[in-house]
């Protein structure tokens, strides 16, 4: 597999801004910040846009957030603009409980959904998407590790089809652009 794009490290992270294609979601199963059920099909008929990343995470993850949640408010000021469903997956399944996901979405927008799961489970979801994760073994303190994942974060069209992914760093405006071209190419076909 090529890839293409960018390591930071912080845990490593890894994004592929320039590697687009569309693939059809694998099915996997998980629960979200209000302990629901939820899978690809529990979103059916709405736009996503999914991110991968820990509560722990000291640097990327609520960096990123705060930019989709930057993009979420470009997408509102647009009238006639599709509603997204911002989807935040855990790769710490561990530490981040749906408890914990409730209280650590709210500090960026109110409309992130928080999915987490065992461990199974999250490694099935990473795999739906070909999203990395690795943890990090710690190095004294068992509570305090990095994981290593993924950093784009993927749209997911109406049919749970991806089709695209949005580079980490890129801005909110530049973002919401991209999700709009792509919700008027699904329109006019």
């Amino acid at each position: 597999m090529l890839l293409i794009g960018c390591l930071i490290i912080v845990g490593l992270v890894v994004s592929f801004p320039s590697f687009e294609r569309s693939y059809a979601l694998a099915n996997f199963q998980l629960v979200d910040q209000n302990w629901n059920s939820a899978s690809p099909s529990s979103f059916q008929g709405q736009w996503l846009l999914v991110f991968f990343g820990f509560s722990h995470c000291p640097h990327v993850c609520p960096s990123e957030l705060s930019r989709l949640a930057g993009t979420l408010r470009e997408l509102d000021k647009a009238a006639g603009t599709e509603t997204i469903t911002p989807i935040f997956i855990t790769v710490d399944p561990v530490r981040d409980t749906p408890e914990v996901l409730k209280l650590y979405l709210a500090n960026f927008d109110e409309r992130f959904i928080g999915l987490t799961g065992s461990d199974m489970e999250i490694a099935n979801a990473t795999a739906a998407f070909n999203a990395y994760r690795k943890a990090r073994a710690p190095a004294t303190d068992r509570e305090d590790y990095l994981v290593d994942h993924s950093s784009v974060s993927y749209i997911v069209n109406p049919t749970g089809v991806v089709v695209g992914h949005l580079p980490y760093g890129q801005s909110a405006a530049d973002r919401a652009n991209k999700i709009r071209r792509l919700v008027r190419a699904s329109e006019s076909r």
